[in-house]
């Protein structure tokens, strides 16, 4: 899967695990932080910040100086479960998706270990990338990226099981770690994703509402999802 070459103006489906499958999120603080760093590292001027206060002044006026930076990438969607993560990006800066990535790998392996003093790899390996390469894919790939939180509940969403849908939606709604409340109109606390991608796969939210209850008749290739 990582046999491919990130080209500025394209989309990928970026996701990682735990080694070992192991949860690499275990409190409300490490999926912070993590989403925190997706959003800090995605800029070609970011300088880490050497005092904690700095970083929360860089956090706490993100909105109003996001168009200062100089992105990586576009964030489109996300999804962080406890031993997982998915993104989908598209590159705008030659290189950016590397970058993104070492940085964000590198940054919370180092603060995730500190914090429950472990060594050693954090993740199963490199992360995995693929290019979505056809419309179908890129207007299903935040679908699909979302529903990973049903695996929480039991609930088989993969096999087009899901009984209740307002309920698995109840369910997405009311979990913090993913960007399917921005595609219902909720509000970002950080400007993670680029919202006017939003508007390019989906017409409104009802639009989007409506490929998620379609999800038991997809026809998608599952050499494409993670």
């Amino acid at each position: 899967m990582r046999d491919l070459e990130f080209v500025t103006g394209e989309y990928y489906h970026i996701f990682n695990r735990g080694t070992d499958k192991r949860k690499m999120f275990l409190h409300d603080n490490d999926f912070k932080r993590f989403l925190e760093s997706v959003f800090l590292f995605n800029d070609a001027f970011f300088v880490r910040p050497t005092k904690l206060f700095d970083r929360v002044m860089a956090l706490s006026f993100a909105e109003h100086f996001d168009f200062e930076r100089q992105h990586f990438v576009d964030v489109c969607a996300y999804t962080v479960i406890p031993n997982h993560f998915h993104i989908q990006v598209k590159q705008v800066r030659d290189g950016g998706i590397s970058k993104l990535l070492h940085k964000l790998d590198m940054g919370y392996s180092k603060y995730f270990n500190y914090r429950i003093d472990r060594t050693g790899t954090l993740y199963e390996g490199k992360f995995q990338a693929v290019h979505v390469a056809n419309d179908e894919y890129l207007k299903f790939l935040p679908v699909y990226i979302h529903l990973n939180v049903l695996d929480l509940y039991g609930i088989p969403w993969r096999d087009g099981l899901v009984e209740d849908w307002d309920k698995a939606l109840e369910l997405l709604a009311s979990y913090r770690w993913t960007s399917h409340g921005v595609y219902i109109g909720k509000k970002q606390y950080l400007p993670i994703v680029k919202e006017e991608t939003i508007r390019d796969f989906y017409a409104d939210a009802e639009d989007y509402l409506s490929h998620i209850r379609g999800w038991s008749q997809r026809s998608l290739n599952p050499n494409w999802l993670g």
